[in-house]
């Protein structure tokens, strides 16, 4: 799990923050798990394990590893220039450009963030994006944050953007809520909300957490059940 800006022993007066790509993968574990679900093959998978499997559990985490991982980032505070060091695949949803930029903090305009909310099957993938505002130029896609409510949310993002912003002297601007398309099984055909979209009411707001608790209640139960099988095909066999 990545943390918040550290300082860099290196280089005195650099602030760093870093994400692996072992770090950023396991949070895309809940669209994966809407998916499977969706598409009945938790109770499959279940099955196979019990009757005796060629995969092992092992193995369906390596693969699960190479599908979700979304490559390293990094991203520096130098005196008064932002630093940016950023994959293309640092989203599963949103399709941003690589970037590797020097930005004044000066040209700094506000950094954004909004909650998204993609359904399927009466669960909700519920992620978190950031978005850095310039005064002048391109807004640039920063980071997500997955699979929130869950024990494989990612908080130090938030203290990266507030720093960001406290450096620039500029706000963090929370824009609320909004509904994505969750396309076919949050997986396929799947579109983020436009920047401009207005946010929900609090009463569609409280409907999308009550559909990511289940969505993160049946991901917790979901991933016992397989060990269990597991267990009980090495015991049984």
């Amino acid at each position: 799990m990545a943390t918040a800006f550290t300082d860099d022993s290196a280089t005195p007066g650099r602030r760093v923050w870093r994400r692996s790509s072992a770090g950023s993968w396991g949070s895309g574990l809940m669209a994966v798990f809407l998916a499977s679900v969706a598409a009945g093959l938790l109770g499959v998978g279940v099955w196979v394990l019990l009757v005796g499997a060629p995969w092992s559990v092992g193995e369906l985490i390596a693969v699960t590893f190479i599908l979700l991982a979304t490559g390293a980032a990094s991203i520096a505070l130098e005196g008064d220039t932002l630093v940016l060091d950023l994959r293309a695949h640092r989203s599963l949803i949103h399709r941003p450009a690589a970037c590797q930029a020097r930005i004044p903090l000066a040209d700094i305009a506000a950094i954004e963030t909004r909650i998204e909310a993609y359904n399927a099957i009466g669960m909700a993938n519920l992620v978190r994006t950031w978005r850095l505002v310039r005064r002048a130029g391109e807004p640039v896609f920063l980071f997500e944050q997955r699979a929130l409510g869950t024990s494989l949310e990612d908080a130090s993002m938030d203290a990266v953007a507030d720093e960001i912003a406290a450096r620039a002297g500029t706000p963090v601007v929370d824009k609320g809520m909004a509904l994505g398309h969750g396309g076919i099984l949050v997986t396929w055909f799947v579109r983020p909300p436009a920047w401009d979209a207005p946010p929900l009411t609090e009463a569609m707001v409280a409907r999308e957490w009550r559909r990511g608790l289940i969505a993160a209640a049946l991901l917790a139960a979901s991933g016992s059940i397989v060990l269990l099988a597991q267990l009980a095909n090495m015991i049984f066999k």
